[in-house]
């Protein structure tokens, strides 16, 4: 239970007078009972209560009931309302609980020894007592009066204190009394102060006067203690039992779960009060359980609805996937068997160019005898001046050829059907070099003709000429197989121009030979257009094409290099399609263990929501608010 600042509690100021009373009530009532009881006469009361030691004595208690009752408001005005504060303020109210027990009942046997050593100082002799001593009959007196009257008022001042101070929570060992030791206490000593007003009575003056006398004197005294000890006993009855009501309502509305019922009050500072600060604390703890219960459990259902909701997404977004990754999977499949159509194709390109590198190197050694011949003719060329005229328009004609052929294989690096321009760029090359064959088939008839016009002397011109015709024959079959081979290489590039998309990649490195092949084209256009330029750069010429040749065939023997490569790297590409298709299959694999996964815990979410919903019914029959 929170504590407060005591100075928001009002105790009202009867609750400190009952303190002084406890000490002062004995006094005012000494004398009515003193009296009645025949212990004293008028004239001995008046002689013993105007003796100073007697008056000291008595005002002493009287200041030390005033005292207490002082000490008693300090305690309370002292307490800070902390958790400390509350073990010091119990510790205090403990001992002067304790100290209100002991000190008036020693303060009564003091003040009945002042009686006493005043009788013995002054030799006074009650008639009472005639020759006896008086004094075991002062002691029952004062005491008896005081647990007959003082302890009514100590009865009065818990039942004003104690529920005035409910806020302050205490222990078992704070408590002065326990219930038992209180009650008992409490009854024993009532029932004391009865026993000694009863022996007081019975004094040897009453005894002696005869049972009449006896009687008339105790039955008042009897009366009374008869009263007081009924009263005694339904106050502290009555404090069990407002406790024990306060418990049974507590424990009743707990009971109907109905946790909205207000803290009870611990009345009474026993064990009966601990047990309702814990009915309290429980009460309390168990709401604030319940209540986070009843919010976490409504936050749990709307965040299964939404895990539910978001499984259901997951569930189609996973199904979209498997679609997805099946539609790729199709895909893999068709582009593994485009690869494979492919690498046909690239192999029978591969023949091919394989058939072109032995054409060209035929080509390369036809050339080279070309040039020895063209060397001897140019050292006799001087006399056909024409021949070489028209040599040099065929020379134009071919270097035009040879500018349309770099133009066309510029083309062949873009698209497929750029090579397949380029073949026909070489095939028209090859055209040309046919058609040069047959002029310089026709050059070489004519100077045969005109040799044997000049007799003896065109005699060594005419050998020249028949070896220029040969040469001429020879160019012209060898280019006849290379015209042939170029169509086949056409037509298979036409047959794979379908593929050529899927190999773009691999048909860069036959765009670089491409290009090779272009500037080849180039030199032997410059060679050719050189030789327009006279007679004397025949040779040249012839040598340029000598060189042209030797580089187109590196080039060509590059291409064979490269087309292994591609062909390689094809087969490459083979093996990862194929282990991409597997992976797909796995992920499809674990696509479906996913969406079983969903499925359990989408069955398992919406089992807990069941269960949480179950719970909800089952916390809405507790009360938890107001």
């Amino acid at each position: 239970m929170a504590s407060k600042n005591l100075n928001k509690i009002k105790i009202p100021w009867y609750g400190y007078l009952m303190v002084f009373l406890l000490y002062s009530s004995p006094f005012m009532l000494l004398t009515p009972v003193a009296l009645l009881t025949g212990l004293f006469t008028t004239a001995e009361f008046g002689i013993i209560f105007s003796s100073p030691l007697v008056n000291s004595s008595i005002v002493l208690v009287v200041i030390i009931g005033l005292g207490m009752s002082l000490l008693l408001r300090k305690i309370i005005n002292d307490y800070d309302g902390t958790p400390e504060g509350a073990a010091k303020f119990n510790k205090k109210l403990k001992l002067l609980d304790l100290l209100n027990i002991l000190i008036p009942i020693s303060s009564m046997i003091g003040v009945g020894e002042s009686i006493i050593i005043f009788l013995r100082n002054n030799r006074i002799q009650l008639s009472a007592f005639q020759d006896r001593k008086p004094d075991i009959f002062i002691i029952m007196l004062l005491v008896g009066t005081l647990l007959d009257v003082g302890l009514l008022f100590y009865i009065f001042h818990i039942r004003i204190f104690e529920p005035r101070l409910y806020e302050i929570s205490f222990t078992n060992k704070e408590i002065p009394l326990n219930i038992i030791q209180r009650n008992v206490l409490t009854l024993t000593f009532s029932l004391l102060g009865v026993i000694f007003l009863i022996m007081v009575t019975l004094n040897p003056a009453n005894l002696s006067a005869g049972t009449n006398v006896v009687y008339s004197k105790l039955s008042p005294i009897l009366i009374y203690s008869i009263i007081y000890f009924a009263l005694a006993t339904f106050l502290l009855t009555d404090d069990i039992i407002k406790c024990l009501r306060q418990i049974a309502s507590l424990t009743a509305a707990l009971s109907q779960k109905d946790y909205t019922v207000h803290d009870c009050k611990p009345t009474h500072r026993s064990e009966l009060g601990v047990i309702i600060q814990g009915i309290n604390e429980f009460k309390n703890q168990a709401r604030d359980i319940l209540r986070e219960i009843e919010v976490s459990s409504k936050k749990t259902v709307n965040q299964s609805d939404d895990l539910v909701h978001n499984m259901d997404i997951t569930k189609d977004n996973v199904a979209n996937i498997v679609e997805s990754l099946s539609s790729v999977k199709q895909e893999i499949e068709n582009q593994s068997a485009g690869v494979e159509e492919s690498n046909s194709s690239i192999e029978q390109i591969m023949g091919n160019i394989r058939s072109l590198n032995e054409s060209i190197e035929t080509q390369a050694s036809g050339v080279t005898q070309s040039s020895a011949a063209v060397e001897e003719m140019v050292a006799n060329i001087a006399s056909v001046t024409q021949i070489l005229d028209k040599n040099n328009q065929v020379v134009n004609e071919l270097t035009v050829a040879a500018e349309k052929g770099q133009q066309q294989v510029k083309t062949a690096v873009k698209t497929a059907d750029g090579v397949l321009q380029q073949s026909a760029g070489i095939l028209q090359a090859s055209s040309i070099i046919q058609n040069i064959s047959s002029r310089t088939n026709l050059l070489a008839m004519n100077a045969a003709i005109e040799s044997a016009h000049a007799g003896e002397a065109g005699k060594g011109f005419a050998v020249v000429a028949e070896e220029i015709r040969k040469l001429a024959e020879q160019s012209g079959d060898q280019s006849k197989a290379i015209d042939e081979n170029l169509h086949s290489l056409s037509e298979a590039i036409a047959g794979i121009t379908t593929d050529i998309n899927h190999v773009q990649a691999a048909f860069e490195s036959i765009y670089e030979l491409s290009q090779k092949v272009r500037e080849q084209e180039t030199v032997i256009a410059n060679a050719m257009e050189e030789q327009n330029s006279g007679n004397q750069q025949v040779l040249e010429a012839m040598h340029a094409i000598s060189d042209s040749t030797t580089e187109v065939k590196n080039g060509s023997a590059e291409m064979l290099v490269g087309g292994e490569q591609i062909l390689k790297e094809m087969k490459n590409l083979s093996e990862v399609t194929g282990i991409i298709s597997d992976n797909m299959n796995q992920i499809n694999e674990f696509s479906q263990q996913i969406s079983d996964a969903i499925a359990i815990t989408t069955a398992s979410t919406s089992g807990t929501r069941e269960n949480i919903n179950t719970l909800m019914q089952e916390l809405s029959m507790f009360r938890l608010h107001s």
